[in-house]
């Protein structure tokens, strides 16, 4: 990902995703999908002089290896100073999220647009809560496909690690 790289937080000056300082850093945990269990690991990172915040994920089932890594940007991006996502999925899917802050510090995403959606899948929109706690962030993934209803597709809980073999951003 492109940019200037820095692990320290924005000045409070002009857009200030300090909200966001809780999700710098290397992470990792495990968590339960709708049919599997996994491994996560996650790193987000300050860019572009410190105006967006870039993340970069990815997961191993266990016992069967790779599943998915997905990576993305936070920014202020609009006018309306809305906080906006733009994610980018290993198969190919590319999604437009806006981003809340909540009350109790989390970040709850939800699709605003797909802006690309590989062939023979369903995606209809992604809701995704990221909410800190004492030990570590939990991440929990709601998907609508199709014609169904949403259904909780994962969580994982996260806890910051020192190192990891991440090629973070």
């Amino acid at each position: 990902m492109p940019g200037r790289v820095s692990t320290h937080s924005r000045s409070e000056d002009g857009d200030s995703l300090k909200a966001l300082d809780f999700l710098i850093g290397d992470w990792m945990g495990g968590g339960q999908g709708d049919t599997f269990t996994f491994h996560e690991e996650a790193s987000f990172r300050w860019v572009l002089d410190e105006r967006a915040l870039a993340y970069y994920s990815r997961s191993f089932a266990d016992g069967s290896g790779f599943i998915h890594c997905e990576e993305g940007y936070f920014m202020y991006a609009d006018r309306e100073q809305r906080l906006l996502g733009l994610f980018i999925y290993g198969d190919g899917l590319i999604e437009l999220a806006e981003a809340r802050l909540e009350a109790d510090g989390g970040l709850t995403l939800d699709t605003q647009q797909l802006i690309a959606v590989p062939r023979g899948k369903s995606y209809r929109s992604i809701h995704r809560r990221l909410t800190p706690r004492l030990e570590g962030f939990r991440h929990e993934i709601v998907l609508t496909l199709g014609p169904e209803g949403p259904f909780r597709h994962a969580e994982s809980r996260l806890t910051r690690v020192r190192s990891s073999s991440l090629v973070t951003p």
